[in-house]
């Protein structure tokens, strides 16, 4: 059974919207930043990596971007591609994406770990010039997400938002100097325009019809995800979450169910189970703790949830991840 703190007004604050609250608990690390320049003949071939994201934004020219499942990008100068997941794939040089090409991997592997902030790859007339970020992400942490999210979110430059243009502007400032903080400042960066290409997503549709991501674009969904990330363990109800969205209880459950493809309680337990791993993880809290703090009215009863959830008990899951 399902228990929580009794008071859901909190009058005079605002809540944190759903996609702060999930962004804020998602650590990047280990970023590294390079401009390279391909001459020729190239590619770059990136295995599956589950804890690695990056991105990548052309500056001039065109290039490839072959995924593992055969799907072919294409991008051009003041695009940007993201892979929020890890997925593996091949950056490769164009127009024809089946010529033997010399791999470049290496090569700039070995120069981001060198700390070089610019290379020069290759030989011919073809030149192709972008920023290459690479980052770890806690796969964990940001699987709320990346599940929402394509293998690819491709930001078209064709006419290029603002926030793409100073970002990348301020990005090759800071990459061609050596000030201090200089690390700093773009792994900084490096989580604005993680959020930026993540709202571009929604914006355009590539995050899909259906889930989380896209309550986000309903005002009313907004207020009532946000209110469930921000205090999960509250004594939430259809009748007050549909309240808090300002619906009535039907037409918010109809409305929720159609956006974000389940019954807002069922969200909720899937909301409250993904902090569980986290806390059981992270923290040394105590099982009773836990189950209070998510809502539940004893340890026995979020035991209950967390087997039906996990499949093991969370005592169980601390062991062993």
């Amino acid at each position: 059974m399902l228990s929580g703190n009794a008071d859901i007004s909190h009058a005079g604050t605002e809540p944190t919207d759903a996609l702060s609250a999930v962004i804020n608990d998602i650590h990047f690390r280990d970023a590294r930043h390079i401009f390279t320049t391909f001459r020729g003949a190239w590619q770059l071939s990136l295995p599956e990596q589950d804890d690695a994201a990056g991105f990548y934004a052309v500056l001039e020219g065109r290039l490839g971007c072959l995924l593992d499942n055969g799907e072919l990008y294409q991008a051009e100068a003041g695009d940007v591609l993201l892979f929020p997941g890890g997925d593996g794939h091949r950056l490769i040089s164009l127009p024809d994406p089946d010529v033997p090409r010399a791999e470049c991997l290496a090569h700039v592997l070995g120069a981001m770990r060198a700390g070089e902030r610019q290379i020069t790859l290759g030989s011919g007339t073809t030149e192709v010039s972008m920023m290459l970020c690479r980052f770890r992400i806690d796969r964990a942490r940001a699987r709320m997400l990346t599940s929402m999210l394509p293998s690819v979110v491709h930001v078209s430059g064709g006419n290029p938002p603002a926030w793409l243009v100073l970002g990348i502007q301020f990005a090759r400032i800071e990459l061609a100097g050596a000030a201090p903080g200089n690390d700093a400042i773009l792994n900084r960066l490096v989580d604005v325009l993680f959020i930026q290409c993540v709202r571009y997503c929604m914006d355009t549709g590539q995050s899909g019809s259906r889930g989380w991501l896209a309550g986000l674009r309903d005002a009313g969904l907004a207020r009532a995800l946000a209110a469930m990330h921000e205090r999960p363990g509250d004594l939430w109800t259809v009748a007050t979450l549909a309240q808090t969205a300002g619906l009535s209880r039907s037409a918010f459950a109809a409305r929720f169910r159609e956006l974000v493809g389940e019954s807002p309680l069922a969200y909720l337990g899937v909301l409250r189970m993904r902090q569980a791993e986290q806390l059981l993880q992270r923290t040394p809290l105590s099982l009773t703790a836990i189950a209070e703090q998510l809502g539940y009215q004893s340890s026995q009863a979020f035991n209950r949830a967390f087997r039906r959830h996990a499949g093991v008990s969370p005592g169980r899951f601390r062991r062993t991840v």
